[in-house]
């Protein structure tokens, strides 16, 4: 069972989700699926064993009411943290005990191909 004074951090949940623009294609933005409460604990430096391999988590573990988890928050959902400036993507979910449900959330990272295009666009302006 968990105790209302363990949930003390507030967690933020949205979804990305995909509108018509009117010309034929789609504009992606994030909807807020909900504000709640949580524990959690972060990973950072953690090694694990997955599939005979060893993997250094830079995630979070998040411990939230079971009602809270199943009704409202989908695997692939972006977490916020207050006062976390990282987002967090949904990796697993499962249920720890009767009441609770256990979330682990690794960080998002930005593709290294965004930045190499980034940094091809300034180069061309300081060159200019």
């Amino acid at each position: 069972m968990i105790k209302a004074g363990d949930l003390r951090y507030r967690l933020t949940v949205k979804r990305n989700t995909n509108s018509a623009d009117g010309y034929g294609g789609f504009t992606s933005s994030q909807s807020t699926v909900g504000t709640f409460w949580c524990d959690r604990k972060f990973l950072d430096g953690d090694m694990i064993y997955r599939d005979g391999k060893r993997i250094l988590q830079t995630g979070i573990e998040i411990i939230l009411r079971k009602n809270t988890a199943t009704t409202n928050i989908q695997r692939g959902d972006i977490l916020f943290l207050t006062n976390d400036s990282n987002k967090y993507r949904i990796n697993e979910m499962f249920e720890e005990e009767l009441y609770t449900f256990k979330i682990l959330a690794e960080k998002k990272k930005r593709k290294k191909i965004q930045q190499r295009f980034v940094s091809k666009i300034l180069k061309r302006l300081i060159v200019r």
